[in-house]
């Protein structure tokens, strides 16, 4: 089972019978990546229209490489044996074989340390910039106080942009600490 589908799975699952768990943008890119590299690869997702959650281009993709889409597909029973994935029963009591199992189901903010610290979104992520009445895009409820990547409200939900977002939030708390107390 697993949670990131790069290279050194990609290698691993050639050949192999995969199902890829979500309905997002992610994915579908780790069905594609998987497909590209070899696996016989299934998207199994809850809802009946993929589109609702996944762009366009992804889901011609999953086309193009031949990615089976399992709409209405939950899992509700694994099967295998000494650590090793045999087979999938779905909540409809199918069974499908499958040797690997990623998962990605969507993001969870993690924010509930701050313990309402700062103000959330109806999801648990933190507003930031205008949502959170701040002039600076980072910026949350409680001045000084910045957010970045994926516990943002509004935030793309992607590695590279987490790491742009913390770069820049760096650069707003050396502005902060430069500025004198009594003229911010």
């Amino acid at each position: 089972m697993f949670y990131a589908a790069g290279p050194p799975e990609g290698r691993l699952c050639a050949a192999s019978r995969v199902a890829v768990v979500g309905g997002g943008n992610s994915a579908g890119q780790a069905a594609v990546w998987l497909s590209r590299g070899g696996a016989l690869v299934t998207l199994l997702h809850r809802r009946a229209d993929l589109s609702e959650t996944m762009s366009a281009y992804l889901i011609a993709e999953l086309d193009r490489y031949g990615v089976a889409v399992r709409d209405r597909s939950e899992i509700a029973e694994l099967h295998g044996a000494d650590g090793r994935l045999d087979a999938v029963t779905l909540r409809s009591g199918e069974q499908l074989s499958f040797s690997f199992l990623f998962l990605f189901l969507g993001a969870m903010p993690c924010s509930e340390w701050l313990a309402g610290a700062v103000d959330y979104d109806e999801n648990g992520f933190v507003l930031t910039g205008s949502a959170a009445h701040c002039d600076d895009l980072l910026e949350t409820s409680v001045p000084g106080i910045f957010a970045a990547g994926d516990v943002r409200s509004g935030s793309t939900k992607r590695c590279a942009t987490a790491v742009g977002e913390g770069a820049m939030a760096v650069q707003f708390v050396h502005k902060r600490l430069a500025t004198p107390a009594h003229a911010r």
